[in-house]
Formats: C-alpha cells, structure tokens, sequence
C-alpha cells in the first residue's frame, strides 16, 4: 500500500506543440509593439568619446572596428537595451581604435601566435572596463565583461602571462585615450571658435563623428 504522507514532489512529464509567431496567420508582432527607446549615455562618456576624434557611424549591422577605414561601425542606439550596454560596446571598439598602426601599433602576433585574436578582444574588454570604471559609468564590472571574457578562457589557460599581458596593453590603450582629453583640452584654449563637441550626421540622422 502507497504511502499517502510522502510529500516528495512528483513530476509529471507533458509534449506541447509550439510555434513561432510568423508561422501562425494573424498573430500579434510583439516586437513591434514595444519599440526600443533610444538610449542616451552619459554627458561625461559622450565628451569623453568625442574628444578622441574617432569616426564612427551609427549604421552598421553589428559593433566593430574597421581599420581599412579607420571607422567604428556601430548597430542603431535603440538597438541597446541600457546606456551600459552602449557605453560599453563603443569603450571596447575605442579600445581596439586605438590599435591602428598610425596609434599604438598594437600587434599581439609575437605573443600569442595564432591566439593573438583572442588576446585583442581581451585587451579590448579590460579596456572598456578600465574606461567605464575611471569615467564613473559602471563603478563595477558590466555582467558582459565576464561573459565575454569567459569566451577566452582557452586563451588564459594556455597562456600564464595573457591576462598580465592584455591588462598591460589595455592600460596603455587607455592612457592613450586620456591623453587625447588633455589634448583636446589645449586645442580648445587656443581656439575658441570650434565647437568641440560639434558632430555631422548623416541623411538619416545618425550621427558620425567628426576626426579631430
């Protein structure tokens, strides 16, 4: 006979049929009926981002660096779903800006051979912390940061020196970063009559940074 007083959860196993919203005739887009705010970071990160004189076009179909252009490609603002979010993906891409050879002529190849892609993108993430923390937009790490470090993992593991090493380099990325403030900062002494912070944009209103 059963015992009745087993209170011990039980599980029941059940299949239902599910479907995607466009295979079913008549459904309601939700996507569409909560459109994206835009986003808007703080004053002291877009000061911060336009005194580097990067270009950067808020149109592409994902964030990245294209050094054949020297342009930072970045997916719309309301494509981001905080002002962390955003401030960090453009942090990580000035952070990787600031490998151009004309720049620091960051080139990880001697170091870490075929994983040198790998050490870039860490560099790139410590950063865009580093950025975030001096700037006072995320006194703590973003959750992303260790999300995306986790990705490198083989990297750390195989490499003892590789966090010491892309910590290094990103330091460096950002007192080059820095050193543009300042820079900025003495030009705007002697010539009061440019705007810094004056930004074009294009014909469908995204603005793209004007290269100091």
């Amino acid at each position: 006979m059963p015992d009745t007083d087993d209170a011990s959860p039980r599980f029941v196993a059940r299949a239902a049929h599910v479907f995607n919203a466009a295979q079913v005739d008549g459904a309601k887009d939700l996507a569409q009926s909560h459109p994206s705010e835009t986003v808007d970071p703080p004053v002291v990160f877009t000061a911060f981002v336009r005194s580097t004189g990067a270009i950067i076009r808020e149109d592409g179909a994902r964030a990245c660096y294209v050094p054949k252009i020297d342009t930072i490609l970045l997916p719309l603002r309301s494509a981001f779903h905080s002002l962390e979010g955003y401030a960090a993906t453009l942090a990580h891409e000035l952070v990787h800006w600031t490998g151009a050879r004309h720049r620091l002529a960051r080139d990880l190849t001697d170091c870490f051979g075929s994983q040198a892609y790998a050490a870039e993108e860490l560099v790139a993430e410590l950063g865009a912390a580093f950025v975030l923390a001096d700037l006072g937009v995320a006194r703590a790490p973003h959750p992303d940061h260790a999300a995306y470090c986790a990705a490198w993992a083989s990297l750390l593991c195989s490499e003892p020196r590789a966090l010491a090493t892309a910590a290094s380099e990103a330091s460096r990325a950002v007192d080059y970063l820095a050193a543009l403030q300042v820079g900025r900062t003495t030009r705007d002494a002697l010539s009061r009559d440019t705007d810094p912070l004056d930004q074009s944009t294009d014909g469908a209103g995204r603005f793209i940074q004007a290269a100091a």
